[in-house]
């Protein structure tokens, strides 16, 4: 029997798949900009735990089978985000929610080859965080220079490194370095408390930060240069 779920015309109905640590920030968020959630997870001592903590509903059941998403009422869903750990399932999930209507869909995805099937099917797919933090970790220990990084699509990467006083670069201008005209644009560097968009003849000064956009596997050549 479906359950009926109360949708005001102000908010937005999200269809939440998985409550592990992923789903359950994303629950809270959801509630936090006033949409009404409900939770589909196949663990029942799960489903009950996020029932107590947070004002939502849960449906315990496998998402991949169709009649648990139409026992959420996906015909009526905004949105339906899975996070499950397995792209395999996150797939099919995505799909049966296509099917049943649902525009907005966004899946977690662990493995980057599976990235194309979630663009085919129309599906935003993000990468698991937890491969996100297990890069960060890399780098504060494996490049120490770099202060953050991101890939950008899957040909880009953007990070931001600090200057130190012993660089090349202090004192010069970014025009006199070819790797700045053929493998990386600097796209901001901050200096005190200004925010500077610079140009070829913007001169580097040692503490700077720099922001910079290279093409994916370039990264560790950039940051050669500019400690040297």
């Amino acid at each position: 029997m479906n359950r009926i779920i109360a949708k005001s015309k102000m908010s937005m109905y999200l269809i939440v798949v998985g409550a592990g640590k992923i789903g359950e920030n994303l629950i809270r968020l959801a509630l936090e900009r006033r949409c009404n959630v409900t939770l589909v997870d196949k663990n029942p001592a799960k489903c009950e735990e996020i029932t107590k903590s947070y004002d939502v509903i849960a449906i315990q059941g496998d998402a991949t089978q169709e009649k648990i998403l139409e026992e959420a009422n996906a015909n009526e869903a905004d949105g339906l985000i899975t996070t499950l750990h397995e792209d395999a399932a996150n797939l099919l999930i995505a799909s049966l929610a296509k099917n049943l209507g649902i525009k907005k869909i966004a899946s977690v995805i662990s493995q980057s080859e599976s990235k194309p099937m979630f663009i085919e099917k129309k599906v935003k797919p993000v990468d698991d965080p937890t491969i996100l933090t297990a890069k960060l970790l890399y780098d504060a220990v494996c490049r120490p220079l770099i202060q953050e990084f991101m890939p950008l699509g899957e040909k880009a990467e953007i990070f931001r490194v600090k200057i130190d006083k012993n660089s090349r670069l202090v004192g010069r201008k970014l025009k006199e370095f070819t790797i700045f005209q053929k493998k990386a644009l600097v796209v901001a560097v901050e200096r005190d408390d200004r925010l500077i968009i610079p140009s070829g003849d913007s001169e580097i000064h040692a503490g700077d930060a720099l922001t910079l956009i290279t093409m994916r596997g370039q990264t560790d050549k950039i940051v050669g240069v500019l400690s040297t």
